[in-house]
């Protein structure tokens, strides 16, 4: 069931009513009416998959308190053992999510490159391919599980005992296409607790429902009929000019498509009575790349941050590990975005890019501030800087959207040609149309939550002929894509 789906546009409703007129008396009720729904979207996608994520949820709940016990029960003799068992328990956890998670969506090629390296030698090894469904959002749901753990073992928050409202927490339907990665120590305490319907929460929570479905249907959409196209394409056969077309459309598609699900998932559970954290925060109008990624999937790479980069000591051991440290981030991003060698290389790409901020100490530059503050348009610096981020954030999408990492390199090396100064041809001229709409928009709220949140129109018939006239637009216009692309990162 995808958010831009006729089941979903009936499913929604239904479980809104149900859950303010008939299960509303207490938190309990809402939890568990919450997991009813849940489950049932997630079936939708395969009921199979199911025990895997009611597996993660036991498990992780049961190591929440086990490591809980383990820290009251230490003493000053026995400190050393019990903070060494309520380690491991936590580490235990760990493996066995990431487990499931590599064996589901790691595994062929892990078993594929492991051959293949062999094979350089003259070594031939037989592998067993595993035909296996990927459970929806494993991804999502997996890092929500490993911060649990991680966060009770480091003090930070209590364990709950709730079983409940922590399988309500993980399995929670609008978070499982594509995040955001929302933390337990975060958001766990609001489904402890009874929600109560907050009308105006509920109104910018369809309005940014609204702006996320004409992002994803309309701009992602109509950008797929183009790229698809040319990236099934012989590139060595293809004019420059079009080859440049299709990667800005597909980096337009990919923020339009990912937003767009992000808005609608954030929407939905202002619905529910939940305030999601920010995932996108405007990044094509960063000044460079070490903004982008503070503005870029946002959820994500705070992960990252938290869990992977400063426990390998982040910047603080010296150039070379600042180096290491950079480059382990990235690598582990492009991997966790897809499990192919063409990842792996974005990922490098990435770190590669944002690498000189870092060493050079301007990576915090741009850190809280937007781009032309408190004026209308940026100054001349500003749009260069923009526009070369942005640029330079479509040569890195190349590996992304190409089919191997060879197809990727034939690519890059005819994106150079003087062909370049031809008119790209089969582009339809209503897409730039969408996507303007979409930048001046976006450009003129950047320091909005969303699109459509506070707007400065005080006339409250123009902002209805906007919502009216984008309406008419997802369903005059719509685009063919109907999966999300993030489903299969």
């Amino acid at each position: 069931m995808l958010f831009n789906s006729l089941e979903f546009a009936i499913f929604l409703p239904i479980v809104f009513l149900l859950y303010w007129y008939i299960f509303s008396k207490n938190y309990r009720w809402q939890n568990i009416f919450l997991i009813l729904a849940s489950g049932v979207f997630y079936v939708f996608w395969d009921w199979r998959t199911l025990p895997l994520i009611i597996i993660t949820t036991f498990s992780t709940w049961l190591c929440g308190l086990e490591i809980h016990k383990a820290r009251q029960n230490q003493t000053p003799k026995g400190s050393h053992w019990y903070q060494s068992k309520a380690g491991l328990i936590s580490a235990g956890n760990i493996v066995l999510n990431l487990g499931i998670l590599c064996v589901f969506k790691y595994y062929n090629f892990f078993a594929q490159s492991f051959a293949d390296a062999f094979q350089l030698f003259g070594i031939h090894l037989g592998h067993t391919t595993l035909h296996l469904i990927l459970p929806l959002g494993i991804s999502y749901y997996t890092f929500r599980a490993i911060s649990y753990s991680i966060d009770v073992y480091r003090g930070q928050m209590e364990p709950t005992r709730d079983f409940l409202s922590f399988f309500a927490f993980i399995i929670f339907f609008p978070l499982l296409l594509a995040g955001p990665i929302e933390r337990a120590r975060t958001m766990l305490g609001d489904f402890l607790r009874k929600r109560v319907f907050d009308r105006a929460l509920a109104v910018d929570g369809l309005r940014q429902i609204l702006w996320g479905l004409f992002k994803k249907v309309v701009i992602a959409g109509n950008c797929d009929l183009f790229v698809d196209k040319c990236f099934k394409a012989n590139p060595g056969g293809l004019d420059a000019s079009v080859l440049w077309t299709a990667i800005v459309l597909y980096a337009f598609q990919l923020y339009a498509d990912f937003s767009g699900c992000s808005d609608i998932a954030i929407g939905v559970s202002k619905l529910f009575g939940f305030r999601l954290k920010r995932n996108f925060n405007y990044p094509y109008f960063s000044r460079n790349m070490s903004e982008f990624w503070r503005r870029w999937h946002i959820s994500l790479m705070s992960w990252f941050k938290d869990y992977l980069y400063i426990p390998l000591g982040g910047s603080r051991g010296g150039r070379w590990k600042t180096i290491r440290n950079i480059f382990i981030v990235f690598l582990v991003s492009g991997l966790w975005h897809g499990a192919d060698w063409t990842f792996i290389l974005w990922g490098g790409l990435q770190a590669v890019f944002i690498l000189p901020l870092v060493l050079l100490g301007t990576s915090k530059q741009y850190k809280n501030t937007v781009a032309a503050e408190g004026r209308l348009l940026p100054s001349g610096k500003e749009a260069f800087s923009i526009l070369t981020t942005f640029v330079v954030f479509c040569f890195g999408l190349i590996p992304v959207r190409s089919q191997t990492v060879g197809y990727a390199f034939q690519y890059f090396c005819s994106l150079f040609d003087p062909s370049f100064f031809t008119s790209p041809g089969g582009l339809k001229g209503n897409i730039i149309v969408f996507i303007l709409i979409m930048l001046v928009i976006e450009w003129l709220q950047r320091t909005q939550e969303h699109g459509l949140s506070e707007l400065k129109i005080k006339s409250k018939f123009l902002r209805y002929a906007l919502y009216y006239a984008l309406t008419l637009c997802i369903f005059w216009f719509g685009g063919t894509q109907e999966a999300f692309i993030y489903m299969q990162f």
